[in-house]
């Protein structure tokens, strides 16, 4: 069984305003999917949706949980 991993963190902000936060993110993604780990996330945007990206390019397995209650919320909402 592969672990899984949770990348969380703030869909907003300062934080994510800044480039090399965003790569760094980028790079934690990609580690992961190296490592054959699953990377877990909210299916948001934000810097979790970087981690994302860099582990699917890196050919990693992702997972995002919406906090929405349907699909019609998340596409509104998230």
């Amino acid at each position: 069984m592969k672990y899984r991993i949770g990348v969380m963190g703030s869909a907003s902000g300062p934080t994510l305003k800044v480039q090399e936060n965003i790569k760094k993110a980028i790079i934690v993604g990609q580690e992961i999917a190296r490592a054959d780990c699953i990377l877990v996330n909210g299916a948001c945007a934000g810097l979790p949706d970087e981690a994302a990206y860099g582990a699917k390019n890196a050919g990693g397995l992702t997972m995002g949980i919406s906090p929405a209650f349907s699909q019609e919320e998340h596409t509104k909402m998230y």
